[in-house]
């Protein structure tokens, strides 16, 4: 495991440099130019193969294979998606006072991973044209978002968990033969681990992702994907622009060029859509310091950060967008999302919050002026962490412990020179693992570990 993790560290910056996956994404004129000096520092990495796992070796072969015969070179070194040939739709009242959900009534899909059992996602069929569809998907744990654009183009923005990744590549082939645009916002595998089955189930036109790499097979498995499939690749940056029409737009507004540091969630692809007078906001798991770049906005419904952890939804960030519907994707989890500060915040600004695991899917649609939501407003009630069923074996003289009452108080841990808290079970954790208090963990200087939160 040591080795192939090595590895792996090894190859994907090479790839990610202007190598397999530099070429996945649309190059510049430098980058161009630069490819064959990238290849010959691939090729040498590939020397360091010997004894590899099968998928890495397999990865090691695409490497010092021609680039030629494995992806298209047609596509022109542009960072900006043509605006839609499409014509214009003619604007309809809109008619979405009660919205409707239709269960599937096909037999349910078995998910790629038999745990844990993913709820089916309930699918609506209906179609109204000029209006705009955002479909947040019940995943579980994870962020899962389909969009049916009003020029008749699709959006999808992450695919959950991969045991999400069937259901989820089924409800979209529900609605779509093929994705106008689809986005990895970053690569945690609760937002990418469904995509592998997305990007081999459904054809996809734009495929957008930061630049940024991840040493996990779930990262591996999507790269896999999207080079058998010959998919290229826009890097998702702010100041992108996707599409730019008279009603509709949709721009990347990060990650921002200054951001640093190893937290991936501060890389998360940001993105904005405007249609008409309608202004939704998807922020990946973007935290205080990534959101801090996004300048002050009216936003009609926002996507919550990071499933409503705190660093994700800072009172100063809410009041600069004012949202008037915030929709969090969460399911069972041991992070306590979403906290108490989170919904406090949402709370504070006045924002209608909907959650997917008590609704399941959302459905919000708007003709660009009226928006309607297919489900009630929750509940202003933060999650606990999910405690373990307690053991029917003879008790020990270890004390139970109680039930966290609130965030603050739940068990995380630190160890003796590092300078951030984990939870249970992280791989970073080492042998010398002192158990402490969120607050208690706070109030001493440490910051989250960004592998576990």
């Amino acid at each position: 495991m040591k080795k192939r993790n090595f590895l792996v560290r090894r190859i994907i910056p090479a790839l990610f440099g202007l190598g397999i996956v530099g070429q996945l994404f649309s190059p510049s004129p430098l980058e161009a130019e630069n490819n064959k000096a990238s290849l010959t520092k691939a090729n040498q990495v590939s020397s360091i193969t010997t004894g590899a796992a099968t998928s890495t070796q397999a990865l090691q072969t695409r490497l010092t294979a021609p680039i030629a015969t494995k992806l298209p070179s047609t596509v022109p070194p542009s960072t900006t998606v043509p605006p839609s040939t499409i014509a214009p739709v003619t604007t309809t009242p809109s008619t979405t006072a009660a919205i409707t959900t239709t269960p599937s009534t096909s037999p349910p899909v078995t998910s790629v991973s038999s745990a844990p059992t993913t709820p089916v996602i309930a699918e609506n069929t209906s179609k109204d044209s000029g209006t705009m569809k955002v479909h947040f998907l019940d995943v579980g744990q994870g962020d899962a978002i389909f969009i049916e654009l009003p020029n008749d183009q699709t959006m999808l923005i992450d695919a959950g968990p991969s045991s999400a990744g069937t259901e989820v590549a089924k409800y979209v082939r529900g609605k779509t033969s093929k994705l106008t645009y689809a986005v990895a916002t970053h690569p945690h595998a609760d937002h990418i681990g469904g995509m592998t089955s997305v990007i081999h189930s459904i054809d996809i036109e734009r495929f957008i992702m930061p630049r940024k790499q991840h040493t996990t097979k779930t990262f591996e498995a999507m790269l896999d994907a999207l080079i058998s499939n010959r998919i290229k690749v826009t890097e998702a940056k702010a100041g992108v622009s996707l599409l730019d029409t008279a009603d509709l737009d949709i721009d990347i507004l990060g990650p921002s060029s200054s951001v640093s540091g190893t937290n991936l969630n501060n890389y998360s692809a940001i993105i904005r859509i405007k249609y008409k007078e309608a202004d939704f906001l998807f922020v990946g798991d973007a935290e205080t310091s990534a959101l801090s770049k996004v300048t002050s906005m009216d936003m009609d419904v926002l996507k919550v950060g990071h499933h409503g952890s705190d660093t994700s939804s800072p009172l100063t960030f809410l009041k600069r967008i004012d949202p008037e519907y915030s929709v969090i994707s969460v399911g069972s989890n041991g992070y306590g999302h979403p906290t108490r500060s989170a919904l406090g915040n949402l709370n504070s600004v006045g924002s209608k919050v909907y959650r997917t695991d008590q609704s399941g899917t959302i459905i919000i649609t708007t003709d660009g002026s009226k928006i309607a939501v297919n489900k009630s407003p929750a509940k202003i009630v933060a999650s606990s962490p999910v405690t373990t069923t307690p053991s029917t074996k003879p008790s020990s003289t270890k004390p139970p412990e109680s039930k966290p009452t609130t965030t603050k108080d739940r068990i995380v841990y630190g160890t003796k020179t590092g300078s951030k808290y984990h939870e249970a079970g992280c791989r970073y954790l080492s042998k010398s693992k002192i158990a402490m208090t969120l607050s208690k963990a706070k109030s001493s200087g440490l910051t989250p570990c960004s592998v576990c939160h």
